[in-house]
């Protein structure tokens, strides 16, 4: 119990808790206040910010260039969301991957071949955000569940982790997470979605709603070891120095591009996972 204390009072956990409660509190006021307009300018921030770390990680050349191209690529594939055309959004992007890739072959760079992959790895899932955001009336509501859900399972991973220790979950890939942090997780994620549930208009039942908010949860840890992986092929510790107690942007919201794209999947396949708006 010492050792769990000092970790919150002293170490990574306290900046970690307070930096979430300023970014969220930051987005509730922005979306809040310009609901669409506000996503979108919040999405494309949060791009620019990734799109530099992304070049920087990679250690891609002519990184000023590189970083423009890959922020200029998710910008186009943004405005053609906000318009509602997803697919064209989706094949801006696969097309402009796929045309780094083959200047990748043609010249023998490796930063091109990582740049491909940044534009997917980046500009898909807030994509997918912004389109959400004009085709699905209760956005926000999902916003709530995904941020919440995520935040608790990111948090219950931490702490579990710290406090109980033990075999590690992945050790070559984030030799700092654990089987215990991640059962943590997830048993948060799962407690902190019922703890909402009475506040959003759920048409499905409780039971599938929790099942729901644990593969969140799943998809979330999966795009964290994602980036870990990034960052050890790399051989980098963080990908950026900008958020206090999480690292860069990427380092922060990793979850999110692995959880977004199966945020669009299950509205597909479960249509009526929040009741219409009136």
């Amino acid at each position: 119990m010492e050792k769990l204390q000092n970790n919150f009072f002293k170490g990574a956990f306290f900046k970690r808790f307070a930096t979430s409660i300023a970014m969220l509190a930051t987005l509730a006021l922005l979306i809040g206040g310009f609901e669409e307009s506000g996503l979108f300018v919040v999405t494309t921030a949060i791009c620019l910010g990734m799109a530099w770390e992304w070049t920087a990680l990679c250690k891609i050349t002519l990184r000023k260039r590189g970083a423009a191209l890959l922020f200029l690529s998710t910008l186009l594939a943004l405005i053609l969301a906000s318009s509602g055309y997803l697919y064209g959004s989706m094949g801006v992007l696969f097309l402009l991957a796929a045309v780094s890739i083959f200047l990748g072959w043609l010249t023998w760079r490796h930063g091109f071949f990582w740049l491909a992959i940044g534009i997917l790895y980046i500009g898909v899932p807030w994509t997918m955000m912004v389109f959400l955001s004009t085709s699905f009336p209760d956005w926000i509501a999902l916003m709530v569940w995904v941020v919440v859900v995520l935040s608790a399972n990111d948090t219950g991973g931490y702490l579990f982790g710290k406090w109980i220790g033990g075999p590690k979950l992945a050790p070559r890939i984030s030799p700092g997470k654990t089987w215990a942090g991640f059962l943590g997780g997830l048993l948060l994620g799962s407690c902190f979605a019922l703890a909402i549930s009475p506040l959003l208009p759920l048409g499905i039942s409780l039971a599938v709603y929790v099942f729901l908010s644990l593969l969140l949860c799943l998809v979330g840890t999966f795009g964290d070891l994602l980036e870990s992986l990034f960052k050890r092929i790399h051989k980098a510790k963080d990908s950026g120095t900008l958020i206090p107690g999480h690292g860069g942007v990427l380092d922060r919201l990793d979850a999110y591009l692995t959880a977004l794209p199966l945020v669009l999947l299950i509205l597909h396949l479960v249509p009526d996972f929040f009741l219409a708006s009136d």
